[in-house]
């Protein structure tokens, strides 16, 4: 599962690890990602000091290849999700729902 917070942490003061750490986890590099994880970080730090984030962005990123169930039989019916989408689209969709860990929770 893809963390918000890994994908944040791939910028380091040391390093830029982001093409490592896309490629591990499956997924291609591209400019938009780049944008994104400055955007995902921007949105995490205002969340932590309090302030409302600007989820535009990540809600912009979802649209781009929105998540939709699929049925198949394995002996019974398997429910699975999938996106629609090209390959980038799909890996800003996945990065900027990558929420848990991260984000202030609402009981």
């Amino acid at each position: 599962m893809v963390l918000a917070i890994d994908f944040v942490n791939t910028l380091t003061s040391e390093e830029d690890r982001l093409p490592q750490w896309l490629s591990e986890q499956g997924l291609p590099w591209s400019e938009a990602i780049l944008e994104l994880r400055a955007q995902v970080e921007a949105a995490v730090l205002a969340a932590r000091d309090g302030l409302e984030p600007d989820l535009a962005p990540l809600n912009a990123a979802l649209r781009g290849a929105p998540a939709f169930e699929v049925l198949t039989w394995s002996g019974g019916v398997v429910v699975s999700r999938e996106r629609s989408g090209d390959e980038v689209a799909q890996a800003l969709a996945v990065l900027a729902g990558a929420r848990r860990s991260c984000w202030p929770h609402r009981p």
